[in-house]
């Protein structure tokens, strides 16, 4: 599936959501961080997508090989740990407002240069 069709495929779904709406839509993981040659070595890579939503918890159905992470505007707005990850290797499919975009641009100036900092001495 293309990172059209991933966004194309919730934009779809958003529509029979009476209470909730779209804000952003984030792919991570694996099949955006390696090249198609590592994924083929890999047995098992699902699709990592996250969505940010304002209103309700909104009610989507997803295909077998994805992992859909929901976060409220609220959740999204106050920020989490995967959100240095996410960060760092994740790709913008939907942003009409710039809330995402945004987020990851006050984690790459205020957060990153220090967090990678501390990751190496470990």
């Amino acid at each position: 599936m293309t990172e059209n069709q991933i966004k194309n495929y919730i934009i779809e779904e958003f529509k029979n959501q009476d209470n909730s709406k779209l804000l952003g839509i984030v792919f991570f993981g694996s099949r955006v961080k390696f090249t198609e040659e590592e994924l083929k070595q890999s047995l098992n890579s699902d699709y990592d997508i996250g969505i940010i939503y304002d209103g309700e918890i909104p009610n989507i159905n997803t295909p077998d090989d994805w992992d859909l992470f929901l976060w409220s505007k609220g959740k999204w707005l106050k920020g989490f740990a995967l959100q240095v990850e996410l960060a760092r290797y994740a790709k913008i499919l939907y942003d009409p407002e710039g809330i995402v975009q945004k987020q990851f641009q006050f984690i790459q100036e205020k957060i990153l240069p220090y967090w990678l900092g501390y990751i190496k001495n470990f």
